[in-house]
């Protein structure tokens, strides 16, 4: 008998589960592990931020808002369990949390997921941003103005085309506190907003006597929930139209204030 023979006879024939029980114990040491019991929140955040956005427009820039909600709505849609998604800035914010799990006592892997949504928000991202800035091209020329933008210019787009990339943080947290992250997040959104636009040297006095009206529109970012729709679907063989329940992630028209809205991420 060669030593191959050998080898394979006695590692792979004679003992097929020595070596892959040996391997996973190595895997399992490191093995991260988020309870499927309590709500897990999803931070995604684009990464080097600057770098993307230098040359767009300032303060905010409408294409890369509409991206961005587009991809937190595509997000909130495709991740099984997601219930509320929250975009600000450049940074999504996705909640997910199983009202009745089929499978309770089975942990979420906590690499597996961190790493699938960061590859559907990098690639869906791309998509939409193409897709955003192709729309803009067709209705404005490259000197023209686009709300939020000054001297839009498609090649300053068109460069950075599919060079977006996210990261992902996962954690959980309990049920009661999911208001008070939100309105953590919101509150950084408004104080790094209103830097952006300039005014940190604001007059807080007439801010706390609301004399001073405040552009938070812009700050407070975009917020859906995933709700059940009714749809219409037309049988293209038959011609039969029938109703049928969709589920869909709903943007709000005006995002709310969470500090004041206690039930807004209610499941």
């Amino acid at each position: 008998m060669t030593k191959k023979e050998e080898y394979v006879s006695n590692y792979i024939v004679n003992n097929p589960d020595a070596l892959r029980k040996k391997m996973q114990g190595y895997e399992n040491q490191t093995l991260l592990q988020i309870s499927r019991k309590t709500p897990v929140i999803l931070r995604i955040s684009l990464v080097n931020p600057k770098i993307f956005l230098k040359g767009m427009g300032k303060p905010f820039d409408s294409i890369f808002i509409n991206t961005m909600r587009d991809t937190m709505q595509y997000l909130c849609e495709k991740i099984k369990g997601c219930t509320f998604g929250y975009t600000q800035q450049n940074e999504i914010n996705l909640v997910i949390f199983e009202s009745n799990p089929k499978y309770p006592n089975s942990p979420y892997n906590a690499q597996r997921l961190v790493s699938r949504v960061s590859s559907f928000a990098t690639t869906s991202f791309n998509r939409f941003f193409v897709e955003n800035t192709e729309g803009a091209i067709q209705f404005f020329d490259t000197e023209s103005s686009v709300e939020g933008s000054v001297n839009f210019n498609a090649r300053t787009y068109i460069d950075k085309f599919n060079t977006a990339v996210f990261d992902v943080t996962a954690f959980s947290l309990p049920e009661n506190e999911l208001h008070n992250y939100l309105t953590y997040r919101q509150t950084l959104a408004i104080k790094n907003g209103l830097k952006e636009l300039g005014v940190a040297s604001i007059n807080y006095k007439h801010l706390a006597e609301r004399k001073l009206r405040l552009p938070l529109d812009f700050v407070l970012g975009s917020c859906g929930k995933k709700q059940k729709v009714m749809e219409e679907e037309v049988n293209l063989v038959t011609g039969e139209t029938k109703l049928l329940e969709k589920t869909k992630c709903m943007i709000y028209d005006e995002t709310p204030v969470f500090g004041y809205n206690k039930n807004i991420c209610k499941m």
